[in-house]
């Protein structure tokens, strides 16, 4: 188990290259080791690694191509959508826009408010994706599953 964690762990430095996804935990890849452990000896032959690596690789790609599309796409589109609404808003037009001094009007270009918004929701989008894309990802493993009756 614990040569199979450490594989697993120079495999995400290898898979971080691409972005940057946490490796899973202990516990999780305990879980995987036992469920592809068939006969059950706490060793995997060829077949068994396999297909843990199989599953283990799965999740990571799974992960990254997530991670990529909410950086690319998902962040620009919603950061768009965020200064459309906000010049299109009444409230925000009368409450903020009106008060901004003119020499400070460079603060109310879309362009920069696109731009940062962008930037903030590529920082925090997709870490809130990972999570629950692991939280997903452990119930089809069953991964929460068994450590709860590990527990018990």
């Amino acid at each position: 188990m614990d040569e199979i964690y450490e594989l697993v762990l120079k495999m995400y430095i290898q898979l971080n290259r691409q972005a940057p996804v946490p490796p899973p935990t202990r516990e999780t890849v305990q879980v995987l080791f036992h469920k592809a452990d068939m006969d059950g000896s706490t060793t995997l032959d060829r077949s068994e690694f396999r297909r843990l690596m199989g599953v283990i690789y799965q999740r990571a790609l799974v992960r990254i191509i997530l991670a990529k599309i909410s950086k690319v796409v998902l962040a620009p589109l919603l950061a768009l959508q965020t200064v459309r609404w906000a010049s299109h808003n009444a409230w925000w037009r009368a409450n903020i826009v009106q008060k901004v001094p003119t020499r400070y009007g460079i603060l109310l270009d879309p362009n920069l408010w696109r731009t940062v918004l962008t930037v903030f929701f590529v920082i925090t989008l997709g870490n809130a994706i990972l999570a629950v894309l692991n939280a997903i990802l452990d119930a089809v493993y069953g991964v929460q599953r068994r450590l709860e009756e590990v527990d018990l």
